[in-house]
């Protein structure tokens, strides 16, 4: 907001303040994992008019300080009635930790009325953020939703969940051969390969 509205030079909180913005995007517009939009979906669908948070109208702007004014309303002043409520039900256990993360970055809204440059200046710290992570996975109600048998969403996972995989994170484990199959030659590369080795035996 503070980028938007004052052009001023780029922070580390600026990123942080992103990071939530793109939480609430996946946890509002998607239904759950797997890419499953909701119904109406944020953006994108003839019915997206139809969509209740207040994220859709900052896409209805392409100019700055309208796109901070409308980030300044709904998350500043009205987070509580216009955000939280509208996150997919699949994601709902999240919105504690969602609050959390926000009300570390802007803790002064909880405290004091917000108007001004002030209201939209963070002091978080990258540190600040982490343990709002940290107690999100050491959070039992999520821990007891990942053991919970998979819904037509698909499995709910938690860290100890994830396997690494080439195109990123998943919850399902590879099947071995992937893991430990060899890689293919390419022929070509193979026959070069001996034609140098002959060339340097003077072969």
């Amino acid at each position: 907001m503070e980028l938007l509205k004052y052009g001023i030079p780029h922070r580390v909180a600026h990123d942080l303040e992103s990071l939530v913005y793109v939480l609430l995007f996946i946890c509002t517009h998607l239904q759950g994992p797997h890419n499953a939009v909701r119904d109406p979906p944020l953006y994108g669908g003839e019915n997206s008019s139809e969509h209740p948070s207040g994220i859709r109208q900052w896409m209805l702007t392409k100019e700055p300080k309208m796109v901070a004014n409308l980030k300044f309303s709904s998350m500043i002043a009205y987070f509580e009635e216009d955000i939280l409520p509208h996150i997919s039900p699949y994601f709902k256990p999240l919105k504690p930790h969602i609050s959390a993360l926000w009300n570390v970055l802007f803790p002064q809204r909880l405290t004091q009325p917000m108007v001004g440059k002030e209201a939209t200046h963070s002091t978080a710290t990258c540190l600040d953020v982490i343990n709002i992570f940290k107690s999100a996975f050491g959070d039992e109600l999520l821990i007891e939703e990942a053991i919970k048998p998979s819904t037509i969403l698909g499995k709910r996972s938690h860290p100890g969940d994830l396997i690494s995989a080439t195109n990123g994170w998943d919850a399902v484990e590879l099947p071995k051969n992937l893991l430990t199959a060899e890689p293919k030659k390419n022929p070509t590369t193979v026959r070069q390969s001996k034609l140098m080795k002959k060339t340097r035996r003077g072969k």
